[in-house]
């Protein structure tokens, strides 16, 4: 049977010109419905690396290339519709590989990053 997880992916923008002194940061979090963890992972890792890759992007006036870091964390989802909630229409609801939310951070250094990416605590500048 399968299950519905919230994969939280990260992506930094790297500049393709001069010297980079903070990282833009981004956390997707993308519903992914699979049988097992590893499949999850599996397909998260495989629509975060696509999302990526798609187009460099503006930042401050620099082309910055968006980049696939990695995944934060993989939360199994939870129905929180209760059981005597009566549906008159069906309502739209996510499908497989949507993204959910975003967010965006910023960070001083590489070693930054890496505490962050590996759920340690990290110095981030959350930007909305």
């Amino acid at each position: 049977m399968s299950t519905w997880y919230a994969a939280h992916t990260l992506e930094y923008a790297r500049f393709l010109d001069g010297v980079q002194e903070t990282y833009s940061v981004y956390e997707n979090v993308i519903l992914i419905k699979a049988d097992t963890l590893d499949d999850a992972h599996q397909e998260a890792e495989r629509f975060a690396r696509a999302e990526a890759e798609a187009s460099d992007v503006i930042i401050d006036g620099r082309i910055a290339r968006p980049t696939y870091a990695g995944i934060r964390k993989l939360v199994k989802c939870q129905d929180m519709v209760a059981a005597d909630f009566e549906r008159v229409n069906e309502p739209f609801h996510p499908m497989h590989g949507t993204e959910l939310t975003y967010s965006r951070f910023e960070v001083k250094s590489t070693e930054e990053f890496q505490k962050l990416l590996h759920g340690e605590c990290a110095l981030v500048y959350y930007e909305d």
